[in-house]
């Protein structure tokens, strides 16, 4: 797939989800895992600092995890900071994927004819 702009837009999108994550008005941890195929899908372009953010967010998340909404309501001083500590973390991923999507170079305009225009009995150049 090299050349095809793959990595590309697999970046843009794991770095779309994540700023989706981070400036949501909930996160629950089990969005959490529509990053798990997406993070290690962009391959190398991304540092391993990213996967190593990915799998924190996704250590911590169960640590305060509240089972009841009593518990969520009443949360301690510790389950705070976690869930703290937790949403740096997506905040630290998503900015260091939208990073490495703003230093990538634009991908090439195809050539081809736009969609429709062969069904219009239109061609380009004509």
């Amino acid at each position: 797939m090299e050349g095809s702009g793959f990595p590309e837009v697999a970046t843009a999108v794991a770095a779309g989800v994540s700023v989706l994550l981070a400036c949501g008005k909930v996160l629950s941890p089990q969005y959490l895992i529509w990053l798990v195929p997406l993070v290690p899908l962009v391959g190398v372009r991304v540092p391993g600092c990213a996967l190593l953010l990915l799998l924190a967010a996704c250590v911590v998340s169960p640590l305060y995890d509240p089972r009841h909404f009593y518990a969520l309501t009443h949360m301690g001083a510790a389950e705070i900071w976690l869930l703290l500590a937790r949403d740096a973390v997506v905040v630290a991923l998503a900015v260091t994927l939208l990073r490495v999507v703003a230093s990538s170079p634009p991908l090439p305009v195809s050539s081809a004819e736009p969609l429709g225009a062969s069904a219009a009995g239109q061609h380009v150049g004509t």
